[in-house]
Parts: structure tokens; C-alpha cells; sequence
């Protein structure tokens, strides 16, 4: 285990170091290389199944003679050359270019043919710059630069000096796809951009921009004003597709016949006109044109969709069908309720992750609350079976069922990867700084109010008072005193919070990130699972080795076997809360709860690949998009999500505790570990201390106060050491009761107990009248303890000498069984 701790420390080491490590030359190859072979794959992707270049691109300059940007759809564009290629018109534009469009008409596309072919220049001459796409629906408001440089960071993990230094220097060409996926955000990205231009030595010479005509259009200011790019002179419309290029594309096909149809259907000929439409119409009518049209333009869209999922769904006999395991109906309605989730406004309506999926996807409460019970189901079973080997199945128990009461996380926050820069670090500790003292603070204000609570009882089983006194003693010494007492433990808990609380948990959720580059579906939350299990042993090992060395510097005996049991609690809340163990359990969960409901199929990913081979959707990677976004709209369109509002869940924001759901069930585990821990009882402690104690009891007993921090008192019970008393036990460790303390002088005799020459007298100490003490008067560190049980067979050890030093526990509460719950008196 410590061989496996310190590799990872080497790993995280190296990986803060890496790019001092590393030639910067080298660097610039990977990226060169990685950049060029993902654009490629992506571009092949996108114009699968067209056999040649569709795209005819129509321009206008912004200039005192030419059209202007903010007309550029009120009048006729100005075609220069319909056949130039997008370089040809970024070159003759200075590098600076703003691509419009409508929607599926192949801005994407031509944006990676232009990643495409600079990348290609750049691979033949390295002092050329690399065009890097950045997808703008990612940017959260951040200066551009900025964002850039951390988006190039996390997609190809470098440094990012390195980054800013290239993008500084005209390194890096950025090609900003998807300003109209930001809404109102498109304005603020605007002036953005704007200032970034505007700087006299962070401006970028090489920029392009892709935008819908319309979204472009409607960019006003709260003047009504139209809003454009200050400093990108000029823009270019993709146009529509001409006679020529249809027919050439059709031929090229080998359906020449469908030119011939489409002359007879108008309507059909308008859709042909734009790529992503003309190039479903070869795979949707391989035989010809449907004779029965719609009778509105309108319709025709629709009508193409409709035959396009039929013989995808439903193909002619001999066909390729990837998704013949599924029913044709419920594939459409998996794929038509993918869409229309899409659209909601928390998602994004343009690419879908399976990791992405969240609960809010469950349109019933009564499905939230199933998915619920599944997940702190697992969770709580999980956390039994890993610990009753060393806590005991009833506290494992117990532990389960305050998590599966209390603890509830809507959301799914996946551990995907992790940010190890210096930068991310500093920031890191900068906020666990902060939040250390306030959450140390709010678990010794529980433990505080615990322990005055349990020293109120312990006072009132002890004087007999009355309850009103107690909870009148409560109502006035709890406000004052658990403040001062949580002071004084907030040094302790910080101490713990900071070895496996905060260097382990809080830094795992500071540091970690998302994977920008995703090879496979889901391959997120695979990885968040991997993650989990690095912490919860990393959790375990710095926890056992924090105790253990806390237990050699005070001497204390140290038992393996406990403070493993302590070390696997730990590392199972530490993964719970931060560590992704919960978000990798709540994802499946969900994917249950949506099976069973009927939204989607068992083996969802292998059902969007074989969609992806059906072209309905397009894959990248791990990442689907539909064929195009007229087709989703379509599928979106075909059903009806029923989503009820869900109410928002009250958090409890108490004065006196200030804890939220996550801290209190760690609260109260701290609780149980600084009280002690659940004990069963030997035979020699069920036979001498009946009938307060009976076969499969188990108890509560205080290791931690006492005896160190609690003097032992008369009448309680305790356990102790049996080594190296005068009177030979059966047990290493076994209970009795107090009888007398250091410095009395005990005789007991006749089933009489005489301490200072005064008869002792209690309802539960019975003397067996075999059992006899000769005087002796008790050292200053020793205390004498009897049974319970006058007929206790073993009189040689009925009653016995304990050293202070012998002492490790009070038998505190009985918690089980739940008939003989109650305190030990």
C-alpha cells in the first residue's frame, strides 16, 4: 500500500513538473499533431456520405463601397466568385473572418475544412501557426484570452505559459465556432472579442467566427442598436446550392434519376438546396422520389425526416439494419425523447454527453424520489458490506442508514480528471484555507452539544435529579458553554479535516476538471470510478498512518485492527462527498430509473453508436450530435415531455449548528468516534455483569474521554485490561463495576461492603456471600471493581485490583437489541 502512495505522489509530482520537463519544441509537435489528426477525424465525420464538396461560399466586404455587415441579409450579397474555396477566402479577408449562415447549411463544416487545410500547411512547415477550434459554448464570461488559453490547457494538457505565450505571439489562429449557441451572452462575447482586438499586443492576426445569419441579425443593445465586431472587416454567407452542384452531387452518387424527380417536385428541389437536406435524399429515396407530396412547403421538411427514420427504422428486406435489436417504435421514441430533452433549457441543445445526464432528465417527482432510494440504497449497502468486517454489522448499519436518510445530492458532479497546476493548487489551498475553520467549527459545535448533553445525563443518572431540571440546565448552559468547548476543539478537527478531509477531499474537489477530449461514450464516468477507488485507498492510507503516528507520539497501545476500521470510514465519507464514489453510483441510478421507465434502452451507449451508424446521429468521439439541427427539431417536435416543477429541497440553516446535509451525517460519525466505538461483550463480562449485560449485546462504550479526559467515578462500568493483574482472568479484556476509588480503604465481607469504614449501600450491587476482601486501602492510581452477578462462578476474580493504567473504556449505551436500548447505570 505505502509502495502504490508514494508512485502516486511521484505521478502528481510529475505531472506539475511535466513541462519543464519537456522541450517546448515538442510541445508545440504534440499539439501540431494531436490538433490536425482531431480536426481530420471530425471533418470525415461531418461530410460522411458526401462524395464531394457541396459548400459554394458567397461574400461580402465591409468597406465604404461594398454592402454593409449590418445589411448583409437585407440585400443581395455580393458574389465575387462562387467557387472560391474557404481558404482562398480567409487569405483575401487579412485572416480575419466572420462566417454566417443558416442553420445546417455547413458553417461547422467549413470551419474544419479550414482547420483542416492550415494544419495541413502548418504539419509541412512547423513555423506556420496552428488553427485551433474552440467551441464558444464552453466560454463563461472570462476575459477570451483567458479562456482560450484554458480550453487549449485541458483539451491537450500543456502548459499554460506555453499557451498564452504562442496565442500572444500569432502562433495559434483561433476558429470560434457557435457564438449564437451563448443567446444573450453573444453581446457580451462581442465586446469581448472586441477588447481583445483592440489590445495592442494580445490582438490575434489570425481570427475566425462562426454565427447563424439571423442569431448575427438580432444582436442589439439595450439602445436597439445592431452590435457587430468592431474589428473583423469581413464576413461570408454561405449560400445556398446551385442547380450545377446538385446535379453534379447526385451523379457523383450514382441517383442521377432523382435529378430528373426533383424537377417535378418543387418542393423537394427547395430542400435539395441546402447540404445537409440534399445529401439524406440519396439514403432516404435510393429508388426515386415518393409520388404523394405535401401539400404546403412546409411539410416537405417533415416528410423527408419521416421516410428518412422509416427506412433507417424499418429497411427493405437484405438492408444493413445497425439497429435491428431494437424495436423500430421504441428506437424512435428514444431518439425523439434524447431530442426533445435537448431542447430544455439546461442542457445543451447542440451536442449530448452521456455523462451529462442529470436527474433533472426525470420529468416525475415520483421518479426523483425512486432514483433516490436506488442510489442512497447502493450507497448505504455498499458502505455496510465494506464496513462490518471492522466497525460491526449494526454500527455499519447504522452509519448506512443516516446516509441513506440524510445525505441526498441532486445533482451529479463526476471526478473526471484532475488540475495540477501550480496556479489551480494555490487556489485550491487558498479555499480550504478558508473553509477549514468554518466546517471544523460547525462539527465541534455538534460534538459540543453532544457532550454537554451526555454529561447532563450522565449528572442526572448520577444525583437522581429530576428531568426539568436537566433540559432547564440544557436550555440555559448549552448557548453559553458549546461555543467555548467547540473552540477548543476546532484546532483538533482542523487537524483531521486537514489529512483526510482536506488534503484529500477538499483538493479533490477543488482540482478536479472535466475531460475536454473524450475518446469513447461515458468514458467520464468510467474515469470517475477509476478516481474513486485511487482515493478511497489513498483516504485509507493517510488516514492509518495520521492515527498511528498520533498513537506512537502519545504511547498509546495501538490496535491495527481498529484503526483500519477508522481508516475505511474515513476514505468511504471522504469518496462520498468528494470523491466521486456517490456521483458514479447516482449516474447508473439514473440510467436505471430511465430504463425502467421506458426513455431509454438497457445498453444506452451501444444504442447511440448504432444510431450513429444509421446516420442519424454523428459521433465524436464521446459525443453525439444529431445529423443535423432541423432533424432534431423534428424529433423534439414528436413528442410531449410531461416535466413537473420540481420543488426546490429546504436546507436546514440552524444558528446553532449552521450545517448543511453533507456535514451533518460526517458530524455525527465524528460523534460516534470521539465517544468510541460499538463493542460485544465477552463471555466472562455476560456471565459477571448479568443481567446488564446478555448474550449479543452491544454497547457504546468511551474510548477517547475516558479515562483520560474523564476521571472514573463511582457505580460506573468500565472495561480493562486483564494483563499483568494479580488475579488471573479468562479474557484479555473484560467489564466490572466501580466500587472504590484511590486512597479508600475497602473491606467486603458477609455480602457487605465496608469503603472507610462506612457500609456501602446500592440497589445493584448484590455480593456473592462466598465472596470475601480483606482490608486494603487503594493506591493512588488504582480503583476496585466487582460483578454484578452474586452468582458469578468465578469468585477468584468476582472482585479485583484495577491500575488507572488498565482502564480503557465506560460502558456508555446499549443500542442493541432495540428492546434493551438504553444507558449503562
Amino acid at each position: 500500500m505505502g509502495v502504490h502512495f508514494i508512485a502516486s505522489i511521484a505521478v502528481i509530482l510529475a505531472n506539475l513538473f511535466q513541462q519543464k520537463i519537456k522541450n517546448p519544441d515538442r510541445v508545440w509537435q504534440e499539439l501540431l499533431t494531436k490538433n490536425y489528426r482531431k480536426n481530420k477525424k471530425q471533418l470525415k465525420t461531418y461530410i460522411s456520405g458526401t462524395a464531394i464538396d457541396l459548400y459554394a461560399l458567397n461574400w461580402a466586404d465591409k468597406s465604404e463601397d461594398s454592402v454593409n455587415l449590418e445589411s448583409i441579409d437585407a440585400e443581395q450579397p455580393i458574389n465575387l466568385a462562387s467557387q472560391k474555396t474557404i481558404l482562398e477566402i480567409y487569405q483575401e479577408s487579412n485572416h480575419r473572418l466572420l462566417i454566417l449562415g443558416e442553420p445546417d447549411s455547413g458553417k461547422t463544416t467549413e470551419l474544419l475544412k479550414l482547420a483542416v487545410t492550415l494544419g495541413e500547411t502548418a504539419q509541412r512547415d512547423p513555423s506556420q501557426p496552428v488553427p485551433v477550434i474552440f467551441e464558444f459554448s464552453r466560454w463563461q464570461g472570462e476575459p477570451i484570452l483567458d479562456w482560450m488559453v484554458a480550453e487549449i490547457v485541458s483539451e491537450y494538457n500543456i502548459s499554460a505559459k506555453l499557451c498564452r505565450g504562442w496565442l500572444v505571439s500569432n502562433r495559434i489562429i483561433p476558429l470560434l465556432d457557435g457564438l449564437d449557441k451563448l443567446g444573450e451572452k453573444a453581446k457580451d462575447a462581442i465586446d469581448a472579442i472586441d477588447d481583445l482586438q483592440d489590445h495592442p499586443t494580445l490582438q490575434q492576426p489570425g481570427l475566425v467566427i462562426c454565427c447563424r445569419v439571423k442569431d448575427y441579425e438580432n444582436l442589439k443593445d439595450e439602445n436597439n442598436f445592431l452590435i457587430r465586431f468592431s474589428q473583423i472587416e469581413q464576413a461570408v454567407k454561405l449560400c445556398e446550392l446551385s442547380d450545377y452542384q446538385i446535379q453534379h452531387y447526385l451523379n457523383q452518387n450514382h441517383v442521377e434519376h432523382l435529378w430528373n424527380d426533383l424537377q417535378s417536385h418543387p418542393g423537394f428541389m427547395k430542400l435539395a438546396r441546402r447540404p445537409m437536406l440534399l445529401t439524406l435524399m440519396p439514403m432516404t429515396y435510393p429508388q426515386g422520389l415518393p409520388d404523394n407530396q405535401p401539400e404546403s412547403d412546409e411539410d416537405f421538411q417533415s416528410q423527408l425526416f419521416d421516410d428518412f427514420l422509416a427506412r433507417t427504422l424499418y429497411p427493405p428486406t437484405g438492408t444493413p439494419q445497425p439497429l435491428a435489436e431494437y424495436e423500430p417504435e421504441k428506437a424512435k421514441y428514444y431518439l425523439a425523447w434524447l431530442a426533445a430533452n435537448m431542447e430544455r433549457n439546461e442542457i445543451d441543445p447542440e451536442e449530448f454527453v452521456v455523462e451529462k445526464l442529470q436527474p433533472t432528465w426525470l420529468e416525475k417527482r415520483k421518479s426523483l424520489k425512486q432514483y433516490q432510494l436506488i442510489v442512497n440504497g447502493i450507497f448505504s449497502l455498499a458502505l455496510v458490506l465494506v464496513m462490518a468486517p471492522f466497525q460491526g454489522l449494526i454500527l455499519s448499519f447504522l452509519l448506512g442508514l443516516i446516509i441513506f436518510t440524510l445525505y441526498q445530492k441532486e445533482s451529479i458532479v463526476l471526478t473526471e480528471n484532475f488540475d495540477w497546476s501550480w496556479k489551480n493548487l494555490k487556489k485550491a489551498l487558498f479555499i480550504l484555507g478558508k473553509l477549514w475553520f468554518k466546517n471544523s467549527f460547525n462539527i465541534s459545535l455538534v460534538i459540543s452539544t453532544i457532550a454537554v448533553i451526555f454529561i447532563l445525563l450522565q449528572t442526572m443518572i448520577k444525583t437522581n435529579s429530576h428531568p426539568a431540571i436537566v433540559i432547564t440546565a440544557s436550555v440555559v448552559f448549552i448557548p453559553i458553554v458549546v461555543p467555548i468547548v467547540a473552540l477548543f476543539l476546532v484546532l483538533l478537527v482542523m487537524l483531521v479535516f486537514a489529512v483526510y478531509g482536506g488534503l484529500v477531499g477538499g483538493l479533490v474537489k477543488q482540482l478536479r476538471t472535466e475531460l475536454k477530449s473524450k475518446n469513447y461514450p461515458n468514458q467520464g464516468t468510467w474515469q470517475t470510478g477509476k478516481n474513486s477507488l485511487v482515493i478511497f485507498l489513498s483516504t485509507s492510507f493517510l488516514y492509518f498512518m495520521f492515527i498511528t503516528s498520533v498513537l506512537v507520539i502519545i504511547k498509546d497501545p495501538i490496535n491495527v485492527y481498529n484503526i483500519l476500521g477508522g481508516s475505511v470510514l474515513a476514505a468511504c465519507f471522504a469518496d462520498l462527498i468528494y470523491g466521486g464514489g456517490y456521483a458514479f453510483i447516482q449516474h447508473f441510478g439514473l440510467r436505471y430509473v430511465l430504463y425502467q421507465q421506458g426513455k431509454i434502452p438497457k445498453d444506452y451507449v451501444n444504442f447511440l453508436n448504432k444510431a450513429a451508424d444509421c446516420n442519424i446521429l454523428k459521433q465524436f468521439g464521446g459525443r453525439y450530435r444529431f445529423y443535423g439541427q432541423s432533424l432534431r427539431k423534428h424529433l423534439a417536435a414528436s413528442i410531449s415531455l410531461n416535466v413537473e416543477p420540481l420543488s426546490p429541497r429546504k436546507t436546514t440553516n440552524s444558528i446553532a449548528f449552521q450545517l448543511n446535509r453533507a456535514k451533518l451525517p460526517l458530524a455525527l460519525i465524528a460523534f460516534l468516534f470521539l465517544m468510541g466505538s460499538v463493542v460485544q461483550f465477552t463471555n466472562d463480562s455476560i456471565q459477571a455483569m448479568s443481567p446488564i449485560f446478555q448474550s449479543n449485546d452491544l454497547a457504546l462504550h468511551d474510548t477517547i474521554w475516558y479515562p483520560k479526559l474523564r476521571n472514573p467515578e463511582r457505580y460506573q462500568v468500565i472495561s480493562f485490561s486483564t494483563e499483568g493483574l494479580k488475579t488471573n482472568f479468562p479474557s484479555d479484556f473484560t467489564s466490572r463495576r466501580i466500587v472504590a476509588l484511590p486512597g479508600e480503604t475497602l473491606e467486603i465481607g458477609q455480602g457487605k461492603i465496608i469503603i472507610n469504614g462506612n457500609l456501602l449501600i446500592d440497589e445493584r450491587i448484590k455480593i456473592s456471600s462466598n465472596f470475601s476482601q480483606p482490608s486494603i486501602t487503594l493506591a493512588s492510581n488504582e480503583y476496585y471493581v466487582i460483578a454484578d452477578n452474586s452468582n458469578y462462578r468465578h469468585p477468584e476474580t468476582y472482585g479485583t485490583v484495577v491500575p488507572l493504567e488498565n482502564i480503557r473504556s465506560q460502558m456508555v449505551l446499549r443500542i442493541y437489541p432495540f428492546n434493551r436500548v438504553g444507558l449503562i447505570r
